[in-house]
């Protein structure tokens, strides 16, 4: 687990990788070739948020670029392969901007 805070709120964001080891014997089907799923949390009044949803599911890393002061980063999911997907957040959740065919 990982603490930054992304957007420059003075709020920390939380940066988790799970690996089915955590999970004991039968899990590794959901980890794919990475063999590890990440997900990216935003604190809210009370609870946490998942604002990445699927997009880390067997993501190698999360690679984040910077946007205009205030707004949350681009991310960019490294794994297997060429090319990386880079989604954007809008509108409340983090949607595909860019997509590897």
């Amino acid at each position: 687990m990982q603490q930054k805070d992304l957007n420059a709120d003075g709020i920390n964001e939380l940066i988790i990788s799970s690996f089915p080891a955590e999970l004991g014997n039968g899990a590794t089907g959901c980890y794919g070739m990475v063999g590890k799923n990440m997900y990216l949390l935003s604190s809210e009044i009370g609870a946490w948020r998942n604002l990445t949803g699927g997009l880390g599911d067997n993501a190698l890393s999360f690679e984040f670029h910077d946007r205009a002061a205030g707004k949350m980063p681009d991310i960019e999911v490294t794994g297997p392969g060429f090319c990386f997907p880079i989604h954007r957040y809008s509108d409340g959740e983090y949607r595909s901007w860019k997509v590897c065919n």
